[in-house]
């Protein structure tokens, strides 16, 4: 079933026909000057959001030309991450390179077999980092009796940040290996990448946790980016100068990289 008709089914309803309210094919959204896929309210998934939480409809950068080439992993059927910035890859064996795996075959779901055993050492797969890690790195589906879900914290995180931040998931994980998953002031490294915040400049996005995808800046542990970084930069300029905190703000991290303009918005 699709999701409208299980949903039908799963409250008791007679399953009544929903293609009424399908998307014309090609709509685009209605937010001045926004030609993105309509999401839902005749917005795309970004101004829908925002408008959904009350907030004003910023305009958005343009989206990337979607992947149209295929992963050069024998016997892979993904599509390459971004194949218009020259990626070859697709998402998880893109992961494996920047981590300095073997690029070997997916495994896209745990085989049901195979459940007993992993969970009887204590550890299960994350089908996008491609990765055998504690349980304990899960979060437990209880609608599946418990069964761990197939995208380890880090990853689900990971993918929540990017969809918040307007990059994408490859651009992301490029930014942890480009830091080495260290802070880039303190240069701490947390047990988990969950323990570092994606930083972005305030000027440019006031709201907190979200960015057009222009201004994010780098990866900061906790202590740098709500202490040390928000105070130094609202109070530049009548405080003594710092070089490393001038240098990340000036020149941040995801612009040495590429992946944005950089510099601190006036």
């Amino acid at each position: 079933m699709c999701n409208a008709h299980y949903q039908q089914a799963r409250r008791g309803s007679m399953l009544a026909r929903v293609d009424s309210w399908k998307i014309p094919e090609g709509a685009v959204c209605t937010a001045p000057g926004c030609d993105r896929p309509q999401y839902s309210l005749a917005r795309c998934r970004t101004h829908y959001q925002q408008q959904s939480e009350g907030r004003p409809l910023t305009s958005l950068p343009a989206p990337r030309p979607a992947p149209d080439g295929s992963c050069q992993v024998v016997a892979c059927t993904k599509t390459a991450e971004d194949a218009a910035r020259g990626d070859v890859l697709c998402l998880s064996h893109g992961v494996m390179q920047r981590r300095g795996s073997a690029l070997v075959p997916l495994i896209t779901r745990t085989p049901t077999e195979r459940l007993p055993e992993l969970l009887a050492r204590d550890v299960y797969w994350c089908t996008v980092c491609q990765q055998e890690l504690p349980v304990d790195r899960f979060v437990r589906d209880h609608q599946r009796d418990g069964v761990p879900r197939s995208r380890c914290r880090s990853c689900s995180g990971m993918l929540t940040r990017a969809n918040k931040f307007n990059i994408s998931f490859a651009d992301l994980d490029r930014l942890f290996a480009f830091q080495a998953q260290r802070c880039a002031l303190c240069r701490t490294r947390p047990p988990h990448i969950d323990g570092l915040n994606l930083d972005h400049d305030h000027n440019c996005c006031p709201d907190k946790g979200r960015s057009c995808g222009k201004c994010v800046r780098g990866l900061l542990c906790w202590n740098c980016n709500a202490g040390v970084v928000s105070w130094y930069e609202r109070l530049r300029g009548t405080v003594p100068s710092y070089p490393l905190f001038d240098e990340y703000l000036d020149k941040p991290p995801a612009a040495r990289l590429g992946l944005t303009e950089g510099g601190t918005q006036p």
